[in-house]
């Protein structure tokens, strides 16, 4: 029996053990068969099922649920800071409470100086790192770093 249309379905999966659905995709046969889903919450449970109807006109049962978790947000911490310098760490933790081996290996270090709002902002690319200590900081000034 030939594929005609696949519908996949994305459940979150909530605390107290149900779940939601947060989306029902429609394929035709020919389309792409890579998908990404956007607009997933970090560090959340979801599951996917795929279904498909075939030339006789039925549908099909939906296939056993893939259990996945988003990564949890990028978060930064100061570890240290004095006159003229702060150094920081960056990390992502599951639930708040577990750190979990970062992915990425690319990143690119943003300093803002809130009291000069018309300057550029500092701009530091690091590979391989989770940490980064700015210097030359100029003392009673706020600034805003965001990875």
């Amino acid at each position: 029996l030939g594929v005609t249309k696949y519908i996949l379905r994305v459940n979150e999966m909530l605390a107290e053990g149900s779940h939601k659905e947060v989306g029902k995709y429609h394929f035709d046969e020919g389309q792409a068969t890579l998908f990404s889903i956007a607009g997933l919450s970090p560090d959340s449970v979801y599951t996917v099922q795929l279904s498909y109807y075939d030339s006789s006109a039925a549908w099909s049962t939906p296939s056993a649920p893939l259990k996945f978790r988003t990564a949890p947000p990028l978060q930064i911490c100061v570890t240290d800071i004095s006159e003229g310098h702060a150094a920081l760490r960056w990390g992502r933790w599951v639930g708040g409470e577990r750190e979990i081996q970062i992915q990425e290996n690319n990143f690119r270090i943003i300093l803002e100086d809130l009291s000069m709002p018309s300057s550029v902002p500092l701009q530091q690319a690091v590979q391989g790192v989770t940490k980064y200590t700015f210097t030359d900081l100029r003392p009673s000034t706020l600034y805003r770093v965001s990875i």
